[in-house]
């Protein structure tokens, strides 16, 4: 794709230079409009997406393993200067618990 200037600091395909030097004054403000919808829905579009990616990511870290119950909470425990994530239960009197991972493999 051949890149020609318009205005100074602003690269646009040779063929859309064009046709935007073919409008009138008053398409070009259509234009203008046009383009700034389409670029704050694709904004919002990219929020949307980085927003659902990240309670996706959420709800993969908490959900529980076989053998853990829903009920459990995720904790840190640092043992030897090493963090690790554990799910952490209460069957009766007695707290169960069940390694995880790393802290370090989330960030």
């Amino acid at each position: 794709m051949v890149k020609a200037t318009m205005v100074e600091g602003i690269s646009l395909p040779e063929d859309l230079e064009e046709l935007l030097e073919s409008l009138t004054p008053e398409e070009l403000d259509d234009v203008e409009r046009a383009v700034a919808r389409l670029a704050e829905e694709k904004r919002r579009q990219q929020r949307i997406e980085e927003k659902e990616a990240e309670q996706e990511r959420i709800e993969a870290e908490n959900e529980t393993p076989a053998g853990v119950p829903p009920k459990a909470n995720r904790v840190v425990k640092t043992i030897n200067e090493n963090d690790d994530y554990y799910w952490q239960w209460r069957e009766g009197d007695s707290v169960k618990s069940e390694y995880d991972k790393p802290v370090s493999d989330t960030e």
